[in-house]
């Protein structure tokens, strides 16, 4: 099969915006000498950045006990349905019934709360460093 049907088929299963990767076409050895296709509606390729994201233990029984996880997103949205394709169910913990972020958690990229960024459109970039903080109350 050749790459261009390669390409369509699997543009036509994925029905999202999901980027095809080297992780989809394994046989392939190199990306960037992909021919552009402009009437296919979704991007043919893109390098994956990745963002190390810092999980607080009573949510690191998603993630196998692991306390840090690679995922990739150009914002803190894209990188939280990122999280939730790697850790299934880590999502409904983190964001209400509305898809929005639940108040008790606070989000921080490299050290700046996205409160007071750009909430989660916050824009990422390779390297980046996200903590998810529970608050914590008491006296």
């Amino acid at each position: 099969m050749n790459i261009r049907k390669r390409l369509k088929s699997l543009l036509r299963t994925k029905r999202t915006t999901e980027v095809v990767t080297t992780n989809t076409l394994p046989h392939l050895p190199s990306l960037p000498h992909l021919p552009y296709l402009p009437h296919l509606p979704y991007p043919i390729y893109s390098r994956t950045m990745s963002v190390k994201v810092l999980i607080p233990t009573p949510l690191q029984k998603f993630t196998n006990d692991k306390a840090t996880v690679d995922c990739s997103g150009s914002n803190v949205a894209e990188l939280l349905d990122s999280l939730e394709a790697n850790c299934p169910g880590i999502k409904e913990r983190l964001c209400d019934e509305k898809g929005q972020l639940r108040r008790f958690l606070n989000v921080y990229v490299n050290e700046e709360d996205i409160r007071f960024l750009e909430g989660p459109d916050t824009a990422l970039k390779e390297g980046d460093e996200v903590s998810i903080v529970p608050a914590v109350a008491g006296g």
